[in-house]
């Protein structure tokens, strides 16, 4: 099978970029709200630390949202974890009926049990986004044909 990267459009990843630095300001202003009076600077940045590593993290994952197609393995990257699924393992990259892309996923086998991934880079309505819809349905249409044996093609 030919390598394959599909990501996000880029509006969707700069949206959930900020959507995990709005996370953290909110987060940054409840500890500066809950603050002892005898705290100084440097007591409030190492509480705050934490929480800015954590902003990092999730900027960085939602930047870079997608699946990567390699001959032997789908990797899908979201906010949280990367997921490697053997393509052997691989059941169905469900089509959209209902013309939402509200929850695609990736149905596999694991251990004689049935699993989701959730796709959360396609994760888009085509309601308010109608721009980026036809780019997520593009993504998910390529991961069929990709995932898709070549007898039924």
């Amino acid at each position: 099978m030919i390598p394959l990267l599909l990501r996000a459009p880029v509006v969707v990843r700069i949206g959930n970029s900020m959507a995990g630095l709005a996370l953290g300001l909110c987060a940054v202003a409840v500890l500066a709200s809950t603050v002892p009076t005898w705290w100084g600077d440097a007591e409030f940045a190492v509480a705050c630390s934490p929480v800015a590593a954590a902003v990092g993290y999730l900027v960085v994952r939602a930047w870079r949202l997608g699946v990567r197609c390699e001959p032997d393995v789908l990797v899908v990257r979201g906010w949280l974890w990367s997921r490697r699924i053997p393509c052997s393992a691989v059941t169905e990259v469900p089509r959209d009926p209902a013309g939402t892309l509200f929850a695609p996923g990736v149905s596999w086998r694991h251990g004689g049990r049935r699993r989701w991934t959730p796709l959360t880079a396609f994760w888009v309505s085509s309601d308010p986004f109608g721009l980026v819809f036809p780019a997520a349905e593009d993504a998910l249409r390529l991961l069929r044909l990709w995932s898709a044996p070549v007898d039924d093609r």
